[in-house]
Order: structure tokens, then sequence, then C-alpha cells
């Protein structure tokens, strides 16, 4: 339920960043206005979806028989939207301009109509495990359910599609104002088919087991961040020498810091699923949205930078590379600091001190060292001195380190304080 309610404002701001990237494109186009919001709709649509199957995934864990059979396709279809969201715009940063255009155009009209279809058949899923068809009680959740079911049929059906399409070139404004209201509309829908199933359904018994498994997997995927960092920085040595070398530093570097970074939100969302008692689970969802959002801005701006330095895929201007080169990090950083005020708040119920301390402490680190991380790229730009240059960007690369093998450290720390959470005794016959 926290998760779709979160959702719904990134949907929210999903659709006013389409508006307002259509107004930036209007009379005098502002590029650089219009690109910026390009990458925040994106991102925004990265983070949405992930909450939103996250979402499912949970309300799944409290049906049974045929409907938690049904939600979970429902929630499979959805990760398939998520991944068309990613590979989208790798798609366009790494095939070369001089490719065929119409076969790949071709390409991303074929795709986006089979997620779209997808996305639609997911929709479809939900209103029937939610059994919101048949409800002569609450009627209006019939009503958000053909809202919902429309509002996903309008993006793929073939001859509707395209005459919405028409309306740009006949009715700017309408078409403008028409995918906000279609966002705002089936985010709104979406909550209440949900928000029937919860008052039908019980909250499912914590699994604190889960939730250790997760945080694990959490550290997991920030040391292999950490290896790669180191990994990628040594290659780097080499980058004036082989060309090869610099494609893997620009390219595997940030998608593997992009994959952990997605990799940590989804255990987030996974361990706020597992309904440990005591631990804020909102604060997990935000973090996770927020990590999943600087994951999303920090893709396009890695595609943009391989484009702009190699000379393939689509064109590229040099503001793509560094548009929300603050509130990317701001926003990862919010995100992680979050997540360690749920585990001191955690730690705070089980009077447990030392992780509460230890938890607030490492967030503080966190940030300054995220922050450093964050403004030494501004003045190695400023910088005219070779010998500076280098020595920030050693800096750079050790504050990087630094602050994830902090995140890493509080990972483990919590999940061995949660393994020694107290449970019910397993049952045995004699």
């Amino acid at each position: 339920m926290i998760g779709v309610v979160v959702a719904v404002c990134g949907a929210a701001a999903f659709a006013m960043a389409s508006f307002a990237m259509s107004k930036a494109g209007s009379d005098e186009p502002s590029f650089r206005a219009l690109f910026r919001w390009q990458m925040f709709h994106g991102a925004a649509a990265v983070s949405a979806i992930l909450l939103v199957t996250s979402a499912l995934f949970g309300i799944a864990g409290r049906l049974s028989r045929w409907p938690r059979t049904v939600m979970h396709v429902a929630a499979w279809l959805n990760v398939v939207g998520m991944a068309w969201l990613l590979a989208r715009p790798v798609m366009f940063g790494l095939i070369s301009s001089s490719d065929d255009g119409e076969t790949f155009r071709l390409l991303l009209e074929w795709g986006w109509r089979v997620v779209s279809f997808m996305l639609f058949a997911g929709a479809v899923l939900v209103t029937i495990a939610a059994r919101a068809w048949w409800r002569p009680r609450t009627p209006w959740v019939t009503v958000c359910a053909v809202v919902l079911v429309v509002a996903e049929l309008v993006v793929w059906a073939p001859y509707l599609a395209s005459w919405i399409h028409s309306l740009y070139r006949d009715h700017e404004t309408i078409y403008q104002l028409f995918w906000p209201i279609r966002e705002a509309l089936s985010a709104g829908a979406l909550l209440v088919v949900v928000h029937a199933i919860m008052q039908d359904t019980t909250e499912p018994l914590p699994d604190p087991n889960a939730a250790t498994a997760w945080f694990r997997r959490a550290e997991a995927s920030i040391l292999l961040r950490i290896v790669a960092a180191i990994g990628l920085s040594i290659l780097g040595l080499g980058i004036v020498r082989s060309p090869g070398a610099l494609k893997a530093v620009l390219v595997g570097g940030p998608m593997i810091a992009i994959g952990c970074m997605l990799v940590f939100s989804w255990a987030m969302l996974s361990i706020e699923r597992a309904s440990v008692p005591g631990m804020p689970r909102i604060r997990l969802v935000l973090g996770a949205g927020f990590a999943a959002w600087a994951a999303g801005i920090q893709l396009f701006q890695s595609l943009a930078a391989y484009r702009l330095l190699t000379g393939t895929g689509f064109s590229a201007r040099e503001d793509e590379a560094t548009m929300w080169s603050l509130g990317a990090p701001v926003a990862g950083i919010v995100g992680v600091v979050l997540v360690c005020s749920a585990i001191a708040r955690f730690a705070d119920t089980r009077n447990d001190q030392s992780l509460r301390e230890m938890a607030i402490a490492r967030a503080v680190i966190y940030a300054i060292l995220s922050g450093v991380s964050m403004v030494l790229p501004f003045l190695m730009a400023e910088s005219q001195d070779k010998s500076t240059v280098i020595g920030m960007s050693l800096i750079l690369a050790l504050c990087a380190i630094a602050s994830l093998v902090v995140l890493a450290g509080t990972m483990r720390r919590v999940a061995d304080a949660i393994g020694t959470v107290p449970t019910l005794p397993e049952a045995r016959l004699r």
C-alpha cells in the first residue's frame, strides 16, 4: 500500500514533467529545458514503476489461490515494462547514428507497443485479482477499474493511439493536457483498486529471515560496486593508449553502478514487504524511491557522456551530460539517509543503542563523503593545473569508495541485528 501511494506521487511528477517538457518545446524552444525535463521524465518513470511493481508483489503475498497467481503475473508484466524503460535510453545511446534509421524507428515503435500491451494486460489482471468487476456494494471500485483499463488501453490500441497522436498536429494544447490527465487518472484508479484489495485481506506475518537476506543482498550489491570502482579506476589509467578501455570505463562503470543502485532500491522495498516489527516502512519506501530516481538520472547522464566522447549514437548536447549533476547525488544521499534513519528507529524500538548510534553516525559520514564527491567535479572543471586535477581525482575516488564501504558495513550490521530478533519456535509433531 505504501509503495502504491508513493508511486502515485512519482506518477504525478512524471505527468508534470511531461507537461513541462511539451511546453518547453513550444514557441522558440529552450533545448536545455527540453532535455532537462526529458531526463526527469524518464527517471520518474523508472522510480514509479519500481515502486508499483514492489507493491503488486506485496499485495500478491496477502492473497491466496488464483488471485495470488494473477497478481504475481501482473507484477512480472510490470518488471518487463521496467526493463524496457531501462533498455530504451541504452538503445538510443549505443546504436550508431550511421545505422538504418528506419529499422531503428520500427524497433522502438513495435517494442513500445508490445510493452504497452503487457502493461495493459497487467492492469486488467490487477482488476481481476481485486474482483473489481463484481462489487455491487462498492461500485466506485468498478468505475476505477474501468478508468485504469481505459487509461492503459489508449497508449497502445492501434486506431485509438493513432487518433490521440494526431491531436498533436491539430490541437497541441489538448494533446499537452491529455498525458498529464491520463497519468493522474491511471495512478488514482490503481490506488483505489489496490485499497479495495487491502480492505479484503489481512497483513502478512513478519518475515525477519527475508529481511535479513535482503539486507545481505544490498550489502553484496554495494561490495560489487566497490570492486567495480577499483577495477575501472585501474583500467582508466590506460585510457589514453587504449580506446577499448575508454568504452569500458564510460559504459561498464556507470552501468554497474546503476544496476547496484537498483538492486539496493529493490532490496529496501523487499525489506518493507517483510514487515519487520519496529522498522519504519515508509522511510524504506521513500529511500528506495529516491535511490531509483537517482539511478535513472545517472543512466541518462552516462549515456549522454558516452555519445559526446565517442561520437556514436544519436546527437547529444554537452548540457545532457551535466544536467541534474547536483539533484541526482542529493537524491541518492537523501535515500540512504532515510534508510539509515529507519535502521536507527528499528534499533531504538529494540533498545539497541549500539546499532542506533552506528546508523546515525554512518548516515552522517556517508552524507559528508558523498557531498565531497559531489562538489569535487565542479572544482576539477575550474582548475587549470594538471597535478591539482589528478590529486582531486584521487580524493574523489577515495571518498566515493569510503562512502560505499560505510554503507556496506551498515547493511551487514543491521542484517546481523535482525537475525537475532526472537521469533516463534518451530512447531514439530511427535
